[in-house]
């Protein structure tokens, strides 16, 4: 039997199972007093007639015997009374109590069940990192092969940089030793030119031919006779040339003077100089810079000349007229000439491929190192995100382990709950089969103390039947002298009116012992039922708050305060009716009032309608504020109001207040204890 149907049975005191043995006294309180009344006042008149036998006395005595016995009844019935009253206090507490079990369980459960989420969630935290750390291990297997394979190919490079080293140092050895080789060929040069000159001098007639000896690099004085005497007619242009030309001649001579030009003719680069500085600057140039370099001074050469036609004669072009020249000499000549051209293309093919190489082996140098030092500056951010994924690495592996062993006092908590949840189930099971037989055992009880009273009732009629008739006896015999016949008579039915009531009162007392016996029986098994109830509210206010902590929104069963009052629907009728900033205001205003009014336990909106032969209470629509409150905030909210009547009459009748309950949300039910 569950709590709701308990308190109706014990909590109102006009329960006919609860005052049964009750009836009997109320009943019949009124002939108990009429009937000792009568008796005392047929007592006074034979009294005052002088009638004094044996067997009124008797009767007497019985009858105040009976009045005593009626008055301790009475007494004995009162203090039920008030036991009675305590008892259904102490059912009501036990109702109570047994409510505050169930929403402690509820408690308890929806913690448990939160643990149990928590725990997924941080399985599936933990996994999520472990694949993540797996991750980046591999990302760094892939870097440290990436590494080492830039490692291979720097290594490849440094040797291919040796090994341009060595080749590099090859060609400079070589660039020397030609740059030797030609500085003694040029020295050998000059000396066979000055040889020739000297030669040329002895055998040429230099005025008879038209080969000459022409000094390069000196400033010709013929174009600046041929311009001072436009310049200067008054006499003395001999003397400004020859002042002019011996000036240019030293400003040829200073090597800080540089008037050249670098133009490409013929994809080469050449000099060239404004031609005013005439022949003398460029035959210095061409003649001095590849033995003396820049620096070298105007130096005066003695070559061939053609006089007619102002050009050089090479040695491929030299020729001598004359006819005493030797053919030992032309041979020298001319192999000196072809070798020092072919050292000259030798020197120019090597310098070329000797540049080619440089530029070649400095763009590699260069690029080499770029990429060295790019391959270092990548390594050194490699170290140092290493570096971090291993912090990273070892706080997650800390985090990890400090999780597992979270989730493993978690599963421990887990375990212990469903063990003491299992127990808490075990012991209400057993509190509740305890109570349904106490339950059965009080009915028992209850029904013997109303056949009890029927019996009482049956020997009280009985009594009265004979006090009736012995006084109609007395009546009479007092009116007028008898016969000795009428004495017997009169005597046979004293006597036999005597072993009738003392067989009534016999049993009159062992049904009063059979009552005390009941009577005890029945606090017993009311105080074993209060302990019974009392272990049994225990454990569901244990089972609720356990229930509280694992239940959640997600969760089939729920926490539900039944009787508490729903809000919605006046908040959507203060939408239609107030303005925006004052709907939450008149809502809870509205919210109170009626939550103030389901407390109130002298409104009590419902009228009884038997329904299936039981009788049930159901909501007077005809009520003057629930009337009221349909027209005033429509039907929402008046279904609101009845659901919350329905509910504290169903599950807290007496204390008006909500309670909690564990609520199967998807089907709108209660939660049985089994589920």
């Amino acid at each position: 039997m569950d709590a709701p149907a308990l308190q109706r049975l014990y909590v109102n005191p006009g329960t006919p199972r609860v005052r049964v043995h009750l009836k009997w006294y109320h009943e019949n309180e009124d002939d108990i007093h009429n009937n000792a009344f009568e008796f005392k006042i047929l007592w006074r008149e034979m009294e005052e007639k002088g009638y004094h036998c044996q067997e009124v006395q008797q009767l007497r005595k019985f009858v105040s015997k009976l009045a005593m016995e009626i008055d301790v009844k009475n007494m004995k019935l009162c203090v039920m009374e008030k036991r009675n009253d305590k008892l259904s206090t102490t059912l009501n507490n036990m109702v109570m109590e047994k409510r505050k079990l169930q929403q402690d369980h509820a408690r308890e459960i929806e913690r448990l069940q939160s643990v149990i989420l928590n725990s997924e969630k941080t399985k599936l935290e933990l996994e999520y990192q472990r694949q993540q750390i797996e991750l980046r291990a591999e990302e760094v297997d892939k870097r440290e092969m990436q590494i080492k394979s830039k490692h291979e190919k720097l290594d490849s490079l440094m040797r291919e940089l040796e090994e341009g080293g060595d080749e590099m140092q090859c060609l400079e050895t070589l660039n020397q030793t030609l740059i030797s080789k030609e500085r003694i060929t040029n020295a050998e040069l000059q000396d066979a030119r000055k040889t020739l000159i000297r030669t040329l001098q002895g055998i040429a007639d230099v005025e008879a031919n038209s080969i000459g000896i022409k000094r390069m690099g000196e400033v010709q004085i013929k174009p600046f006779r041929d311009a001072c005497p436009k310049k200067f007619p008054s006499g003395d242009w001999e003397m400004q040339a020859s002042e002019l030309c011996s000036s240019w001649q030293q400003i040829l001579g200073d090597p800080s003077w540089h008037p050249f030009k670098n133009k490409v003719v013929d994809g080469k680069l050449q000099n060239s100089v404004y031609w005013c500085s005439v022949f003398g600057i460029r035959a210095v140039e061409d003649y001095t810079a590849h033995v003396l370099g820049h620096d070298a001074k105007a130096c005066r050469l003695l070559l061939t000349f053609y006089y007619d036609a102002e050009t050089i004669v090479t040695s491929t072009r030299l020729s001598i007229e004359s006819q005493d020249t030797t053919c030992s000499l032309d041979q020298l000549i001319a192999s000196l000439c072809k070798e020092i051209e072919d050292k000259d293309a030798r020197i120019m093919e090597v310098e070329q491929k000797y540049n080619q190489t440089c530029e070649s082996l400095s763009k590699f140098v260069a690029s080499l190192v770029q990429e060295i030092e790019d391959q270092i500056k990548r390594m050194n951010e490699l170290k140092q995100e290493n570096k971090k994924k291993d912090a990273a690495c070892k706080s997650t592996s800390r985090a990890l382990v400090s999780f597992m062993n979270e989730v493993d006092s978690k599963d421990q908590q887990i375990n212990d709950l469903k063990h003491t949840c299992s127990e808490m189930y075990s012991d209400i099971r057993k509190l509740v089969e305890e109570r349904d037989l106490l339950h059965r055992l009080n009915i028992q009880g209850e029904n013997q103390l109303q056949s009890i009273s029927r019996i009482n009732k049956r020997l009280k009629s009985e009594l009265k039947t004979i006090t009736k008739e012995v006084t109609g006896e007395l009546v009479q015999g007092v009116g007028g002298p008898q016969s000795n016949e009428g004495q017997s008579h009169s005597m046979q039915v004293t006597g036999s009116s005597n072993t009738d009531i003392n067989a009534l009162k016999k049993e009159l007392e062992d049904k009063t012992d059979e009552v005390l016996y009941l009577q005890n029986l029945n606090q017993i098994l009311i105080l074993k039922e209060r302990e019974s109830n009392n272990e049994l509210l225990e454990a569901q206010q244990e089972l609720l708050s356990g229930l509280h902590s694992v239940l959640s929104n997600r969760t089939m069963l729920g926490i539900k305060r039944m009787g508490e009052l729903d809000t919605k629907p006046f908040l959507e009728a203060c939408a239609d009716k107030f303005p925006k900033e004052d709907q939450g205001i008149k809502c809870a205003e509205v919210c109170s009032i009626w939550e103030d009014r389901l407390k109130d336990a002298k409104w009590h909106p419902f009228k009884h309608n038997i329904i299936n032969g039981n009788p049930q209470a159901i909501i007077d629509e005809s009520d003057e504020k629930l009337e009221e409150l349909r027209k005033e905030w429509g039907e929402k909210a008046y279904k609101a109001v009845v659901t919350a009547l329905m509910e504290l009459n169903e599950y807290n009748p007496s204390g008006r207040y909500p309670v909690p309950k564990v609520w199967n949300i998807r089907e709108e039910r209660e939660v049985s204890l089994k589920e």
